[in-house]
C-alpha cells in the first residue's frame, strides 16, 4: 500500500517487500538539545529536535528496521546489533584546516563510526553545509575531519543536500549549501543524494 506521503520510488521498494527488515538505523544525532525545528512529516504539525525528525523519517521509509537512537555529543562508542547496521551521521567534527585526520583527538564514537566504516556497517554521513567540496576548508578556515576520516572507507557515503524533493522524472538539485563531492575521485565514489 501506497501511503499519501511517500514518493512512488518507496512505494515500489515496499511493494517489492523492502521495508528495512533485518536491518537496525541508528541515527547519531541531536537529541538533547534545547533546538527545535517545526515541520509536518505524515499527518501532523510537529516540533521537533535534528535527530528526533531523522529518526522519524526513517521510520516511516523503513518500518520493518530497528530503530536506535544516540546523542552526537555522548562521546561513547556506537555497539552494532546483529544483522546489517547503518550509521546515520548528521554532524561533522571541525578543526582548523592543516591537521590529518589521525590527528584529531577521536572519541570512543567517533573511533568506533571508523572502525564500522571499514566494512562491519553502512555508514551514511551529511556531505556538510558549508558549500565546498567534501575534506575543504569552508569560510572560517575549519575542515569536517570525521568526512576526512571516512574517505576511503568501504562502507560510508557522503549524502548531499538537494534544494528540493526530487522523483526518477524530475530530479532535484544539489542545494546551495550543500557540500559538494569536487574533483577527488574517491569522494565522487562515495558521494550519494537521493
Amino acid at each position: 500500500a501506497v501511503a499519501p506521503w511517500m514518493s512512488s520510488e518507496v512505494g515500489d521498494a515496499w511493494n517489492q517487500g523492502y521495508k528495512g527488515q533485518g536491518t537496525t538505523i541508528i541515527v547519531i544525532d541531536d537529541f538533547t538539545s534545547g533546538s527545535r525545528f517545526g515541520g509536518k512529516l505524515g499527518s501532523k504539525s510537529e516540533t521537533l529536535r535534528h535527530g528526533e525528525w531523522t529518526l522519524k523519517e526513517a521510520s516511516m521509509i523503513a518500518p520493518s528496521a530497528t530503530m536506535r537512537s544516540k546523542d552526537f555529543g555522548s562521546g561513547t562508542a556506537v555497539n552494532l546489533s546483529a544483522g546489517m547496521n547503518v550509521l546515520n551521521l548528521s554532524y561533522g567534527m571541525y578543526a582548523a584546516a592543516g591537521l590529518s585526520a589521525s590527528q584529531i583527538g577521536w572519541s570512543a564514537q567517533e573511533k568506533s563510526i571508523i572502525q564500522h566504516a571499514g566494512g562491519a556497517a553502512l555508514v551514511s554521513k551529511a556531505a556538510g553545509n558549508d558549500a565546498v567540496p567534501v575534506g575543504s576548508a569552508n569560510s572560517s578556515g575549519k575542515v569536517d575531519y570525521l568526512n576526512l576520516a571516512l574517505k576511503g572507507t568501504p562502507s560510508a557515503l557522503y549524502v548531499g543536500a538537494l534544494s528540493t524533493n526530487g522523483t526518477v522524472a524530475s530530479p532535484a538539485r544539489l542545494a546551495s549549501y550543500s557540500n559538494t563531492a569536487g574533483a577527488d575521485t574517491t569522494v565522487q565514489n562515495q558521494f550519494l543524494v537521493v
